[in-house]
């Protein structure tokens, strides 16, 4: 999940879950899943069989946003401000 710490209301945490057996990709906004959430038929559409890759893109550098604290980025060493979906699994485990 990748949280903003200075958060304004249409902002904050982001949340992600990628189911690769049924190709799908939910994405969440301070805990509420858009367009259906982990196990319904909403998410969007992944093809089977690809690899896919993740990262973080910004058109700012995002070294400082890290280092000053504005910014987290949790792939599940720590808690989850918001609960993982049942049956998913953070990328790192504590």
């Amino acid at each position: 999940m990748i949280r903003r710490n200075n958060k304004t209301p249409d902002s904050g945490t982001l949340g992600f879950a990628v189911d690769l057996d049924n190709g799908k990709l939910y994405t969440s906004q301070d805990g509420a899943w858009e367009g259906g959430g982990p196990g319904t038929a909403g998410g969007l559409d992944l093809l089977k069989g690809r690899t896919y890759k993740a990262y973080l893109s910004s058109s700012s550098a995002v070294n400082p946003f890290l280092k000053a604290h504005a910014l987290e980025i949790n792939y599940g060493a720590s808690a989850f401000l918001y609960h993982a979906p049942d049956g998913y699994k953070p990328l790192e485990t504590h």
